[in-house]
Parts: structure tokens; sequence; C-alpha cells
């Protein structure tokens, strides 16, 4: 993995727009996690993934996708060390979206969980319950 640097803002450096904390872990049980464990290593490939990201052009995907912004991918890794930092279960996938986003998506057996990154310091997150389909959508904005 390479090193990154700067802050990840500490473990709660996202907040829904109603300055209530929230973080993905708020949609399913999460446990803590540590450096040494599998979680741990799982966030680490997700940043990894992130990192990749960086290095895309616009239509990377062959059908005219725009390129997420290097700050923007920055803005997910800072996401993504907050999670790690937090215990939050890794994401299943981290993939940049079509439209120059990152989406984070959890796939569980009661509700599909995405947190779209939108700008380097904004993001969108989507809980899905499968059973009613009910949808709850958060606004996320750094706070530091």
């Amino acid at each position: 993995m390479t090193a990154i640097s700067g802050s990840a803002c500490g473990a709660a450096a996202y907040v829904r727009t109603d300055d209530r904390a929230t973080h993905s872990s708020s949609a399913s049980g999460f446990a803590a996690a540590g450096p040494g464990d599998e979680s741990w290593r799982e966030w680490t490939r997700r940043i990894d993934d992130l990192l990749s990201a960086r290095t895309l052009a616009d239509d990377w995907d062959g059908q005219g996708a725009v390129a997420p912004h290097p700050a923007l991918v920055d803005g997910a890794i800072t996401l993504a060390l907050s999670f790690q930092t937090d215990g939050t279960r890794p994401a299943d996938f981290v993939i940049p979206g079509v439209n120059g986003t990152v989406v984070f998506e959890w796939h569980d057996p009661v509700e599909y969980v995405e947190v779209e990154v939108t700008a380097p310091d904004r993001a969108v997150r989507r809980a899905v319950k499968r059973e009613t389909g009910e949808t709850q959508v958060n606004h996320l904005v750094r706070r530091c």
C-alpha cells in the first residue's frame, strides 16, 4: 500500500448535514477493528483500490465515463480511513462511479448501503431495506 499523508480528521470525519454523527455502521452490526485483524486488512485493500482510481482518465470504461478527480478520490480515502478507524465493517466494493464519483457498497441480507463521494468533502449515504424497499438518504459533510 502507498503511504497516505494528511489527517483523517479523527474518527468522525463526516457528519450528516443535520449535525448528527453518522457512519455506515449505523445500518448493520459492525465490530471494532484493529491493525492486526482481517477487517483492518480489508480496509487497506479498499484504500489501495482508491489509490488506483486516482490514475483513471476520462472514458476509463470505454463508454464515456468521467474519471473521478484526484481530490475527490483523496476525500474518499479520508472517509475510508475514518471508517477503518471507527471499526466499520469493510465495504464489499469501492468503485469509481461513471459520473466522476466514488462509491462504497455494503451488501447485507437485510440492507444494501452505499456511500457515494460526490466532492472532496461531501458524500451521500443511501440505505435500502431489502424486505420493504424503504430507503433512507443522508447527506454527509466532512468537518475538517
